[in-house]
């Protein structure tokens, strides 16, 4: 007779086999037991000292940048391709038959006017002198040429305005409506965000931002920028959040000029054609870019460090402290104010000072 196979070996001891089994159980208790000690332990400590491992992001941003690595979702990619286009510095031709280089590839442009207005980021501005070869394509294969540009020398920022052909070369379209691309607000350092670059989705995250602060700046013109993790990118590349919003242009150094800075210009472009600043007419910091220090004090509000009429009331060593009663602390008053009268208060010298100044539009052309 056969020994049935779930009894223990005749030559086996059946309580030696039954404390093997119970020792078997305790060892795999043990080890589950630390496995979940360990992550009980990492939540605690994660929630009562969020900087420990390696700063803030050791906990809540681990979780924030997994999401950050997901794919964008389909029917937002859709919709934001369709406010993109690819600028070509021009076609090539072989025969009867035109191709586009990637090595003429200008940059990727946000459509950001309805009748056909786009933006880009064109660091240089030799190339606007042949905008009219421009070949401009969007990704349902239509054919555009630019018909007038706009350069923002403070931003390097390009303008333009298109006409689409039915066929190159030949027939204009008329009247055609774009659908326009949305600007992001107030995106969160640790966000995740994508990259659009050769018609394809990057997933990357806003590590920090800072200004750009290597010369003093028209007082309405500082250059917001953000830091991104993967800095291995195109000039001129998109970067767009999860709601298919324009976050800004990524620049030659990897960073991302700020979408804010196409926002504050563009009524300017689209109703007068022109790139409008409004200014006191002087240069200089604000305190959120370099901090300002009077009499062993930190001051908010915006040194002069260069007037550019003669007729100014401001001077060179001024701090604006205030403008209608709101402390100076950003670049976001002087947007408000177009075209009148402003109450300013000015530190000079050691002595509070109020005065009257004009907000200007400065145009660039």
């Amino acid at each position: 007779m056969s020994h049935p196979p779930h009894l223990p070996n005749p030559s086996c001891s059946v309580p030696l086999h039954q404390s093997w089994q119970r020792l078997g159980l305790i060892v795999l208790s043990i080890v589950f037991g630390l496995i979940g000690g360990i992550s009980g332990a990492s939540m605690a400590i994660g929630w009562i000292w969020p900087d420990f491992g390696g700063g803030n992001y050791w906990l809540v941003s681990n979780v924030e940048r997994a999401t950050s690595r997901a794919e964008l979702q389909e029917v937002i990619k859709k919709e934001t391709v369709q406010k993109i286009m690819i600028v070509y510095s021009g076609s090539q031709k072989i025969g009867n038959v035109s191709y586009l280089n990637e090595k003429s590839k200008l940059g990727e442009a946000a459509v950001v006017g309805s009748d056909g207005w786009l933006s880009m980021y064109l660091p240089d501005q030799r190339d606007l002198n042949t905008y009219n070869l421009w070949t401009i394509v969007n990704n349902e294969g239509g054919n555009y040429q630019a018909t007038k540009v706009l350069y923002d020398n403070k931003t390097r920022i390009v303008y333009f305005k298109i006409k689409g052909l039915s066929k190159v070369g030949e027939k204009e379209i008329s009247n055609e409506q774009f659908k326009v691309i949305g600007f992001s607000e107030g995106e969160k350092i640790g966000s995740g965000i994508f990259v659009y670059q050769n018609g394809l989705w990057n997933s990357n995250f806003l590590d920090y931002e800072y200004f750009l602060t290597e010369n003093p700046h028209l007082d309405s013109a500082p250059v917001r920028l953000f830091s991104l993790q993967n800095k291995n990118l195109n000039p001129g590349s998109m970067v767009i959040n999860n709601q298919g919003r324009l976050v800004g242009f990524v620049m030659e150094n990897g960073a991302v000029l700020q979408s804010v800075h196409i926002a504050r210009v563009l009524p300017g472009v689209l109703n007068k054609q022109q790139i409008i600043y409004p200014t006191f007419m002087v240069e200089g910091w604000f305190s959120s870019e370099q901090k300002l220090v009077s009499d062993n004090n930190i001051i908010k509000g915006f040194l002069v460090t260069n007037v550019l009429k003669t007729d100014a009331k401001l001077l060179k060593g001024d701090i604006i402290t205030e403008i209608n009663g709101q402390i100076v602390e950003n670049e976001n008053l002087w947007y408000n104010l177009r075209g009148e009268n402003a109450r300013l208060k000015v530190l000079r010298r050691g002595k509070i000072l109020d005065l009257e100044a004009v907000i200007k539009e400065n145009i660039f052309k």
